[in-house]
């Protein structure tokens, strides 16, 4: 049910009003926000703004509102709940008193997403940027004061690293170094044991069953690990990253023999379907971006199944005992 704070106003008001948010941090480690939202008159029932789910790029798991302020019905004013706070989540609809339509102005108790992980805070952080036609979103938990730098990768260069590394049929589509720079160091999720979700809007990809897609990552020594478990949907790719340096997507052309993958892990088609290649030798090079078989605990340890597999175990152990 919605919890409303309730002002009854005269109906001929005009139908828009700005309001100024202020969000305040409940657990007190972020500094206030100021967040202009729009008023709405809904007649008999008043003025209502739709509480936001992301404040300056992080975003709000409820708001807290002292139950004195809110009334069920405009009949009944103080009763055994005012001491209490009621939780609204974002989205839900809050209805303005007469003095905070008259002030123009709200206070809003927050309480943010957020893990503390290594003596660290991390919050759960949307950011969007804009690459020519492309669009990217970065979704994920990193420290407060994050910012996401993405740039366009040099396309020969990384389409030639991609050639010797992985296979000559190989078409780099797009490719950008992305960055998260927290306290003038870059932020890596792996050292936190976390992931980050990858967004890359308006690819050009081909409406056919004869092209396959996949995303391939290039460290700062030149590696080259191809990520499963991509998602493919119309000309948005979306994967998930524990490091950061420069992502590519790539298409190869294929003939009705679709074992003839990208590389030698797993490839998410244009159809969704998953290949592996087996019997096949490590390249020295590739590195795996998951384990394909376990959880990684005592009931269902990882298992590793190829070098490819081995190489990423080395990289996530030494990543972890150096933070």
């Amino acid at each position: 049910m919605i919890i409303q704070i309730k002002a009854f106003i005269d109906s001929s008001a005009n139908n828009l009003i700005e309001i100024a948010a202020n969000i305040v941090d409940n657990s007190g480690l972020l500094n206030d926000e100021t967040y202009n939202l729009q008023a709405i008159n809904e007649k008999e029932s008043g003025y209502c703004i739709t509480l936001p789910n992301i404040v300056n790029q992080k975003k709000i798991k409820k708001y807290l509102i002292e139950s004195k302020n809110i009334l069920e019905s405009q009949n009944e004013i103080g009763n055994e709940e005012n001491n209490k706070i009621k939780e609204i989540l974002p989205g839900e609809k809050v209805y303005l008193t007469k003095d905070e339509l008259e002030n123009k102005q709200i206070k809003l108790n927050a309480e943010y997403e957020l893990k503390q992980k290594n003596d660290k805070y991390l919050y759960n952080q949307v950011v969007e940027k804009q690459i020519d036609n492309q669009k990217i979103m970065i979704l994920g938990f990193m420290p407060k004061e994050s910012q996401v730098k993405i740039e366009k990768a040099d396309i020969q260069r990384i389409e030639k690293i991609a050639k010797e590394s992985v296979n000559d049929k190989i078409t780099v589509k797009v490719a950008y170094d992305i960055k998260i720079i927290a306290d003038e160091k870059e932020y890596e999720p792996l050292a936190f044991e976390e992931k980050i979700d990858v967004s890359i809007r308006d690819i050009d990809i081909e409406n056919s069953n004869n092209e396959k897609y996949g995303i391939i990552h290039i460290d700062d020594e030149n590696n080259v690990e191809e990520i499963q478990n991509i998602e493919i949907k119309e000309n948005q790719v979306t994967f998930k990253a524990d490091e950061f340096s420069t992502y590519a997507v790539v298409s190869q052309s294929i003939d009705e023999d679709v074992t003839n993958e990208i590389s030698e892990g797993p490839v998410m088609y244009k159809s969704k379907v998953a290949v592996i290649k087996t019997g096949s030798k490590w390249d020295g090079k590739t590195i795996a971006t998951q384990f394909t078989w376990g959880s990684g605990d005592e009931q269902e340890p990882y298992l590793i199944s190829d070098g490819a597999e081995l190489a990423y175990l080395a990289r996530r152990s030494y990543k972890r005992n150096n933070i």
